[in-house]
């Protein structure tokens, strides 16, 4: 992908992503520098932790269809992350209930037509030590191009919200910058002062992340391993 440096308020570290497979091992690990996934499982064993409401409700049916994974992120200093995805939900799955004033609204700011969509990727990322979980909602036919503006949202309650663009632009062979037209080939994770802080290549399988928090890049990164995995569903 070719940057806008314009995006980026401080570097980037560059990441390859080691371990991603296009179908689902029974132990499947994927790692990224320092970072790892303790396995990727299709399966979940319910009453550990508090989820919420909207994960356990849809859960059992996508589970029974294999569209649903989980998997766990882990850093060198020990913190860890653990992460639920659900693939094509819509309309008539979502059940709102404690989160009307969360998730509904940024499916609603995906797709812009009242409520009506279909094929919906959702992901819960839960922080340890932190009961707010990150809520990710990102819009499967439109990712594969890059005139929407944005197809995805990534959310920490009330607290912080970034949208996820899609870029169009390759740095080829002799530097130059050319533009695949409509074609998405990679995303940015964009704050909202429009500064990107973590991005990545489905083509290329890496991963770059700006100078933050050793948490915030912890919960990036497990956004994007979970986007990256949806391919696998």
């Amino acid at each position: 992908m070719a940057f806008d440096d314009n995006n980026w308020s401080s570097t980037r570290t560059e990441y390859e992503i080691e371990g991603l497979n296009k179908q689902l091992f029974k132990k499947q690990i994927i790692q990224f520098g320092p970072y790892t996934t303790n396995g990727v499982k299709r399966s979940w064993t319910r009453g550990t932790t508090a989820y919420s409401g909207w994960m356990n409700t849809l859960w059992t049916k996508h589970e029974r269809k294999k569209q649903t994974l989980r998997f766990v992120l882990n850093d060198s200093m020990k913190n860890a992350t653990e992460i639920f995805c659900i693939n094509q939900v819509n309309s008539n799955d979502l059940i709102i209930g404690k989160n009307e004033n969360s998730l509904p609204n940024i499916i609603l700011d995906l797709t812009g037509n009242g409520g009506n969509y279909s094929n919906i990727y959702l992901v819960e990322i839960y922080v340890k030590g932190d009961a707010v979980p990150w809520t990710l909602a990102w819009d499967g036919p439109a990712s594969a191009v890059s005139d929407k503006g944005f197809v995805g949202h990534l959310q920490h309650g009330n607290k912080e919200t970034y949208q996820i663009i899609p870029i169009s632009k390759m740095t080829g062979p002799k530097g130059t910058v050319d533009a695949l037209f409509h074609a998405a080939v990679a995303y940015e994770f964009r704050n909202e002062n429009n500064n990107a802080v973590a991005a990545f290549s489905s083509m290329k399988n890496k991963i770059y992340l700006a100078n933050v928090s050793a948490q915030l890049k912890l919960v990036m990164l497990s956004a994007v391993t979970a986007l990256m995995l949806r391919e696998i569903i």
